[in-house]
């Protein structure tokens, strides 16, 4: 049984993360004392919950040197979503807290495999598939931040020998997910017949389930002589979001009350140009294909929901 330290527990992708590898691993989650765990609150139990100030890097040292981990994925971040514009905590959450993390687990120096999640934000605009070798453009401080991310990670590689690995996730959706993520709102929106304000029919996405992510990571950590590379975490292909609401009502038989050009729908990387993952390297390296494509994945996640909103609660709306 591995020990497993997982930060950004209580996000999202973290929450999927943490559920998928428990019953394997003794796993142990980074949180800070602000930290919302609604997603975690039916296993809190049967996991070692530690509250960690990552400003400082002493605490981290001390806990990281008890714990002893063989593995560390780390998704703790900030900057992701159109209600966190604060750029002073963008920086210190997705660069200075990385750092002070990196520079703990070098010091403790027994890791099997540190895995960074990246965004696909870090590359910017694109008018072909992203592919790990292009030159990353960012023009917003949450992918501008995680690409810094990104850098440093290689740098504790190459400089300390750290066993990193980086991440680039595509659009992830699938059970959990943040209320205002466009999954997440068609999906719930559908289901209480309410509704639907977005911004653009145009811009596209490369949408990835959380099953496939987790398959990923979880490759990722087990797979030899990968240390210092960047993987893409996408399915190769992209929708629209009229593509979405389309394939929404065909397989659902309902229909979306939707109005359009609501600005505060609007993300900061809105862009009708093309945002889609070339995965060949990952495929080649990882050995790792997605399994689940997006008209299935949308009937798992809607029936997710359908079981599940109660543990939204006050979040519903």
């Amino acid at each position: 049984m591995s020990k497993i330290i997982i930060t950004g527990a209580s996000g999202f992708v973290g929450a999927n993360l943490v559920k998928k590898m428990m019953d394997k691993n003794e796993i142990y989650i980074f949180t800070r004392k602000e930290s919302d765990t609604w997603r975690l609150n039916d296993i809190k139990s049967e996991i070692n919950v530690q509250t960690i100030n990552f400003e400082n890097k002493n605490k981290i040292q001390n806990v990281v040197n008890k714990i002893k981990p063989d593995y560390v994925f780390h998704l703790a971040t900030y900057g992701g979503y159109p209600f966190q514009q604060n750029i002073e905590k963008t920086i210190e959450s997705n660069v200075t807290n990385s750092i002070n993390l990196m520079q703990a687990l070098t010091e403790y120096g027994k890791l099997e495999k540190f895995v960074n999640i990246g965004s696909s934000s870090e590359y910017g605009p694109k008018t072909k598939p992203m592919k790990e070798t292009n030159l990353a453009e960012p023009l917003f401080p949450y992918g501008i931040t995680k690409l810094t991310q990104t850098y440093f990670t290689k740098y504790f590689f190459t400089k300390f020998g750290l066993p990193s690995v980086t991440l680039r996730l595509f659009s992830v959706y699938g059970p959990l997910e943040e209320p205002g993520r466009l999954i997440y709102d068609v999906v719930t929106h559908t289901l209480k017949n309410k509704h639907l304000k977005l911004f653009s029919k145009k811009a596209k996405r490369d949408f990835i389930f959380m099953d496939d992510v987790i398959e990923a990571i979880e490759k990722t950590s087990k797979t030899p002589n990968i240390e210092g590379e960047i993987f893409n975490i996408g399915s190769g292909k992209e929708y629209s979001i009229e593509n979405v609401i389309h394939i929404v009502q065909s397989k659902l038989k309902k229909d979306l009350k939707i109005s359009w050009g609501n600005v505060e729908k609007q993300r900061s990387f809105e862009t009708n140009d093309h945002w889609i993952a070339n995965i060949s390297k990952t495929k080649k390296d990882l050995k790792w294909n997605p399994k689940v494509n997006f008209e299935k994945g949308l009937a798992k996640t809607f029936e997710w929901y359908k079981n599940n909103m109660y543990m939204y609660k006050s979040k519903w709306d």
